[in-house]
């Protein structure tokens, strides 16, 4: 989609063009962010790295002034644009890299994993940033990312791919739902006591996720066999204590996997 590799076959489009053909004109439409390769000069301070760029996009210096200003201020780093760049953090780098990529006021950002390796402070400043942008300044945000709070915090629409397939295209409460049924129970067992084979049998028709020595974890399904499970626990003694949990984004989304894993595996036998 960045024009960087060319398809093996179909059709790719963005902004109503192939991004493999005119690429100097579509790049001038777009901003990138790769999380292993970096915009930015390694030696020169932020701003040095900025006033290149706006050489290489041809922006005129009041509307760079102004873009460079609002962005600065919007993800915090006026106090470091003349700091170099190896002397900063991960995350003081991340958001310079996206304030390079912003600074010719393109109409899609790509990001590629983002926040990958920040620390909660930056991970929570960059999600703000980037939602702010895509409301004030109307940019189209594609994002590529294994973090499943990217997907909680960012995205209204998301494309889930599996062995080269789109396997889903929607919204994120959609997938969301689809899963809403299933609880997650763990249950904590009495340390005093050894797990009774009654027990063990009991809740091997349940899919265990984890077993500890002290602790197991279980999924089902919320109704009656949820309300079996809790008759079951109450009766014993070995059980101390359960708490009932909803699935996070992540396990949604590694039961959607396994659902179509399952699917294909069918298909193929």
């Amino acid at each position: 989609m960045t024009g960087i590799l060319k398809p093996s076959h179909g059709i790719c489009r963005v902004l109503g063009c192939d991004p493999t053909k005119n690429h100097n004109e579509f790049v001038r439409q777009i901003g990138v962010v790769f999380g292993n390769r970096s915009n930015l000069v390694w030696d020169l301070p932020a701003i040095d790295s900025f006033k290149m760029m706006k050489e290489i996009y041809e922006i005129p210096n009041d509307k760079f002034e102004k873009q460079l200003h609002i962005l600065a201020e919007s993800i915090g780093i006026q106090h470091i644009l003349e700091v170099p760049i190896r002397q900063m953090s991960l995350g003081q780098r991340m958001r310079c890299e996206l304030v390079v990529a912003l600074l010719h006021s393109p109409k899609i950002l790509f990001l590629d994993e983002p926040t990958l390796g920040l620390d909660a402070v930056s991970k929570i400043a960059m999600h703000r940033f980037i939602k702010k942008i895509n409301v004030e300044q109307n940019i189209t945000v594609i994002l590529t990312t294994h973090d499943m709070s990217d997907i909680k915090e960012l995205a209204q629409r998301i494309i889930v791919i599996g062995n080269g397939s789109k396997l889903y295209d929607g919204s994120p409460d959609k997938i969301i739902n689809k899963f809403n049924d299933i609880r997650k129970v763990v249950i904590s067992l009495n340390p005093a006591n050894c797990i009774n084979s009654r027990i063990n049998d009991h809740l091997k028709k349940y899919r265990i996720i984890q077993e500890l020595e002290n602790e197991i974890t279980l999924e089902v399904k919320e109704g009656q066999q949820l309300n079996e499970l809790i008759n079951f626990i109450s009766q014993q003694l070995n059980i101390e204590n359960y708490t009932i949990q909803s699935l996070n984004t992540e396990e949604v989304i590694a039961h959607f996997y396994e659902q179509h894993t399952e699917k294909n595996h069918e298909k193929i036998f």
